[in-house]
């Protein structure tokens, strides 16, 4: 029996389409490229048929879209039976409910189609995704509902200063509790990013998710920006402070040898700031946001990789890192600190710097790249292996399949 499965995406859509010219400013690569190992992996399995409803991946109106309106469009990915953008406001204080209203056709459609056997997936838990949910429920009570939760909605509004911005905040946070209070209950399982998140959630049926393994790096050929006497430490991902990018800046100034070159890559709060840093210290090149397949190409050509953020907040608690297990994709050495929403089986994998602090930091890059580096290459063909092995897109896949149906 084929397991019908409707899965609700934020991603961007990999062929060229009419929204490009709209678009001003993309969101995160990495949440796109999760989304499509996954639903890779749901295609390949034979027990799936898949239909994608998507939510396109940028910024709210004016800021990230020339226009206010999303039009529907249809889009095509590999393998997979409908994939389709609906129409909906994207625009603030109406995004939200105009997300439902665009997607409620669509998703009484599916619904409505007879098949023994119906999952519906969400990426991201929302006002929109639990309300689908819900929806999905009154429609059809058989359909099995799952939430994908890479982030807990609490944790996902930025600290705002001003009295308008930090009151704007507020009341989205508010709604958001109201919603998912209120529909919450309608999902049947949740698929956790760190099981410690469901220490808020509390929910009944859970498992933890952490992230695919990045299984584009078999077909990646690495690249250098220097020759292979230098050693280069590279940074992908948000600059934001609270990332850990200051301490990794701070690090980096403590080193002893000129060998060294730090390489920035991504965009965020810091980016100014980070390019002042470059213009007075050749050392240290940044890059800007890089399309993902030659990010890929500097990840696998680098010496060392680092992902420098500590336990500064207890969003750290209730999350992930997906950068790391892009990174132990890599085969290049990882640097890292333990964090608390990462599991024990990690540890022999990365390179941990033990104390929260740049001295501890770079003492880390000096061994990792210097006294233990056939010991730090080892440990990263052993987590390349591990990964590719046990957090692969389709054990992924079927893994969640099994969970929808016990």
């Amino acid at each position: 029996m084929k397991n019908d499965i409707l899965f609700l995406s934020i991603l961007y859509p990999r062929d060229e389409c009419v929204w490009d010219k709209y678009v001003k400013k993309h969101r995160g690569q990495n949440i796109s490229a999760i989304q499509y190992a996954l639903l890779e992996g749901l295609s390949s399995n034979e027990s799936t048929e898949c239909t994608v409803l998507n939510t396109l991946l940028v910024p709210l109106f004016p800021i990230g879209y020339k226009l206010p309106i999303v039009r529907g469009q249809k889009f095509s990915i590999e393998h997979i039976k409908e994939s389709k953008c609906f129409s909906y406001l994207n625009v603030r204080g109406l995004y939200t409910s105009s997300l439902f209203y665009g997607a409620k056709k669509h998703l009484k459609q599916w619904a409505n189609k007879k098949n023994e056997s119906k999952i519906a997936i969400a990426y991201s838990l929302t006002s929109y995704t639990v309300k689908a949910m819900h929806y999905l429920k009154r429609v059809n009570p058989n359909i099995k509902t799952m939430i994908i939760v890479p982030d807990l909605p609490e944790y996902t509004y930025r600290e705002s200063t001003g009295f308008l911005k930090k009151t704007i905040s507020s009341l989205g946070k508010k709604r958001v509790e109201k919603s998912l209070q209120k529909n919450l209950p309608f999902v049947d399982k949740l698929i956790l990013f760190s099981e410690k998140m469901n220490e808020k959630l509390n929910a009944s049926s859970f498992t933890v998710f952490d992230g695919i393994a990045t299984e584009d790096f078999k077909n990646i050929k690495p690249e250098r920006l220097f020759p292979d006497d230098i050693i280069e430490i590279l940074y992908a991902g948000g600059l934001n402070e609270s990332y850990g990018v200051q301490l990794l800046l701070d690090a980096f100034n403590l080193l002893k040898s000129n060998q060294y070159k730090l390489i920035l890559a991504g965009r965020g709060p810091m980016q100014e700031k980070i390019k002042k840093y470059a213009e007075k210290n050749s050392k240290i090149i940044y890059l800007g946001e890089v399309p993902r397949s030659k990010l890929l190409s500097l990840e696998k050509g680098a010496d060392v990789l680092i992902n420098p953020r500590i336990n500064s907040g207890i969003f750290t608690k209730y999350s992930f890192p997906s950068k790391n297990m892009e990174y132990l994709s890599s085969g290049v050495p990882t640097i890292g600190y333990p964090l608390e929403g990462m599991s024990a089986e990690y540890k022999k994998y990365i390179n941990y710097f033990k104390e929260e602090n740049a001295t501890s930091l770079a003492e880390t890059i000096e061994a990792v790249c210097e006294t233990e580096h056939e010991i730090a290459k080892k440990r990263a063909n052993e987590a390349q292996e591990f990964v590719f092995k046990n957090k692969n897109k389709n054990f992924w896949a079927e893994h969640i399949v099994q969970f929808a149906n016990e």
